[in-house]
């Protein structure tokens, strides 16, 4: 697994990795069709991932050229982090907390709140 920020070109990618999150986020808490439906939308589209990419910083990790999770930090603050259904238990979502509590720090915070 390979985590690094996130690039321009990866827009789109990250957008379809977090609405399939979303989904699966749904089906898994008992989510409405029209909660689910919101949430890929708005916090899910394209436009949403490129705007708050410009004030939070987007880890994402890949495996073999797939995205299998991601981390959204901004400030002191972890907003947003996802890892693959495929890939739980394998580590994934702990490495992705860990890079970004490792942002936390390096900026100059004691230590990570999430939303």
């Amino acid at each position: 697994m390979i985590t690094a920020e996130m690039r321009d070109s990866e827009i789109a990618e990250v957008s379809e990795f977090l609405c399939s999150s979303y989904a699966a986020l749904g089906q898994t808490e008992g989510l409405s069709g029209d909660r689910i439906h919101l949430l890929r939308s708005g916090r899910g589209s394209e436009a949403c991932v490129r705007r708050e990419s410009r004030r939070q910083v987007y880890l994402v990790a890949h495996e073999s050229d797939a995205i299998i999770g991601m981390v959204a930090v901004d400030g002191e603050t972890i907003e947003k982090l996802y890892a693959s259904p495929e890939h739980l238990g394998r580590g994934v979502g702990r490495s992705l907390y860990e890079a970004g509590e490792s942002l936390v720090r390096e900026w100059g915070h004691a230590g990570s709140s999430s939303c």
